[in-house]
């Protein structure tokens, strides 16, 4: 009974306590964005000043952009290759990758895009979608 209560003991701290160490620092997102940004920009020759724009809320609009963002999706697995956005995958990564303020902002946002927005051409979803997530919470925005 001891062994059965302190068990159930543990796994209640670890799931309380998960949330608060489950979230990657600033820091460390950025560090995991480098290599997708490498992969995008050398599959479509986006130059970094446009990347840093569309981070800062700056969204080109031209080609280059559109599917450097569809480009990042994809290798995230939020994009499907059907050429739709997985909201399930993008919501999971949220929750685990972003502390629960933010992500709270983030999920909401990219619920009310995903339904506002729509093309049936690929990187134009993609860019319309991450820049509509943008202006739902540009104090909450991050984009590899």
């Amino acid at each position: 009974m001891k062994n059965t209560f302190f068990i159930g003991f543990c796994i209640f701290c670890i799931v309380c306590t998960g949330e608060v160490f489950s979230a990657a620092t600033q820091e460390q997102m950025e560090s995991m964005s480098n290599g997708l940004r490498r992969t995008c920009v050398n599959k479509l020759g986006i130059t970094t000043a446009d990347i840093e724009g569309i981070r800062g809320g700056n969204f080109i609009d031209s080609p280059g952009a559109r599917c450097y963002i569809k480009c990042v999706m994809g290798l995230m697995k939020t994009f499907t290759k059907q050429g739709t956005i997985d909201l399930d995958v993008l919501v999971k990564q949220i929750s685990i990758m972003t502390p629960s303020t933010i992500g709270k902002k983030l999920i909401e946002g990219a619920k009310t895009c995903y339904d506002e927005v729509s093309s049936d051409d690929p990187c134009e979803l993609a860019w319309m979608f991450t820049k509509c997530t943008y202006q739902k919470g540009p104090d909450s925005f991050f984009f590899p």
